[in-house]
């Protein structure tokens, strides 16, 4: 059955055979996703979905078809042009096609496996994407020009969650009175990771602000996916305020390298990003190990008493909030399951001495008993400067190291 399940284009010269549809980035292993442009197609099409069984009688050319898995429901409202049934109703349907529904409407996600065939416009594809253009005039080649008046030539994809595919390619045929107004979270990553793969950022970057201005602001107090959602969005869409703050939170509350979800970081992206959460773990820990070994060996402190009880109250401190074993300072790097913000709330934590000393007057009197102070008497001055959070990366810097 090669009639089409969704129709952008009633006229299209073009079918696009979306394989394995409806992929979630939560769930999503594999790290490249697109096109998939496999030797020319045999004789019969539909050869590639029936599994090897052993011999048989032969059977009537129709018999071996098997038939592409019906859509759900509410995607079979959504294609503009039912599939008919018969022959019959085929030749009766072919005539004029009804208006393409627009793709507010939910779709339901089909399984894993499941194949859609997309009628679409050879010429628009072509005009909006170099991607595209390469598989349109392969697709040409193989159908040969004059034959597409009578029968589409056929493109491939794979992997593209379907909802986002269909909005990527309403956009490049201009059909934006039929876009959603809103997107979800993922639904947005996913376009994002279309429009990358099939290089039409430009054609879907109108209506960037549309969409990112309709999500709910980034939660930047905990670490999850959704981050890394963010995260991803606000690099391909160039969101330079979004990027530094996303950056800072990811590299604040993460506990290791971050997860790509399987989106197209650029190439050492989230290494180097990993990479400065440790150099800024580690800045804080030699800073701890530098002030106890100054006060060990009275380089700070106004004097031995000063140096011997800020020594021995930093010491039992760092123990108490586990950040020292009986011979090093912990954690030690890599520093996996460690984060940066908690790390800092344990320093900020330590609590500093308070002991009273004799004073004498400018001329040398006696002048009584009071509470010491100097300036290295504070834990709170000495790593107050400290903030709780890694500064965020500046995204045109990423976009140089590309």
């Amino acid at each position: 059955m090669n009639n089409p399940t969704h129709i952008i284009d009633p006229d299209g010269d073009i079918i696009i055979v979306l394989r394995t549809a409806n992929v979630s980035i939560a769930d999503e292993e594999a790290e490249t996703n697109g096109e998939v442009d496999p030797p020319p197609p045999p004789p019969e099409p539909v050869e590639d979905a029936v599994p090897e069984r052993p011999a048989s009688p032969p059977a009537p050319e129709s018999a071996l078809e098997e038939p592409i898995p019906e859509p759900a429901v509410d995607d079979i409202e959504q294609a503009p042009v039912p599939v008919p049934e018969t022959p019959e109703e085929a030749a009766t349907e072919s005539g004029d096609a009804p208006a393409p529904e627009p793709i507010e409407e939910d779709l339901e996600e089909g399984t894993s496996g499941t194949t859609y065939r997309i009628q679409a416009s050879g010429k628009h594809l072509a005009l909006a994407s170099p991607v595209f253009k390469q598989q349109v005039l392969r697709a040409k080649q193989r159908k040969g020009i004059a034959n597409l008046h009578e029968e589409p030539g056929e493109i491939y994809a794979e992997d593209w969650n379907l909802e986002a595919f269909l909005v990527v390619l309403r956009v490049l045929h201009c059909q934006n009175s039929q876009l959603p107004r809103t997107l979800s979270l993922e639904k947005l990553a996913h376009v994002a990771t279309i429009a990358h793969h099939y290089q039409c950022k430009d054609a879907i970057g109108i209506l960037q602000d549309i969409w990112i201005k309709a999500l709910p602001s980034p939660d930047t107090t905990r670490f999850s996916a959704d981050l890394t959602l963010w995260l991803w969005i606000a690099f391909f869409f160039d969101l330079h305020d979004y990027f530094s703050q996303i950056t800072s939170a990811v590299m604040s509350l993460s506990d290791g390298p971050v997860d790509s979800l399987g989106l197209p970081f650029p190439q050492h992206f989230l290494g180097n990003m990993e990479l400065h959460r440790l150099q800024e773990m580690g800045k804080v820990l030699l800073l701890l190990q530098n002030t106890l070994d100054a006060f060990l060996n009275a380089k700070r402190g106004c004097s031995f008493e000063c140096s011997a009880i800020m020594y021995g109250a930093l010491t039992k401190e760092l123990h108490r909030v586990g950040l020292l074993s009986p011979s090093r300072l912990l954690p030690v790097a890599p520093f996996r399951g460690w984060v940066y913000r908690q790390l800092l709330e344990k320093v900020s934590s330590i609590k500093s001495p308070t002991w009273c000393t004799r004073t004498r007057d400018r001329w040398g009197y006696d002048s009584g008993i009071s509470q010491h102070q100097c300036d290295s008497s504070s834990f709170a001055q000495l790593f107050g400067h400290l903030d709780d959070s890694v500064a965020g990366l500046e995204l045109k810097t990423c976009l140089l190291d590309q």
